[in-house]
């Protein structure tokens, strides 16, 4: 994986889901992005 896309809410439970990724980020040394379906 060289690129992970998080869709978020800005909730708590997006905010769970954007730390896991952000985990599996650092251990494959991947970027994130970050979507939020209300402004794209």
């Amino acid at each position: 994986m060289k690129k992970i896309l998080v869709p978020t809410d800005f909730s708590e439970e997006a905010e769970f889901a954007y730390e896991f990724a952000y985990e599996m980020a650092k251990k494959s040394k991947s970027s994130i992005t970050l979507l939020n379906p209300h402004y794209s």
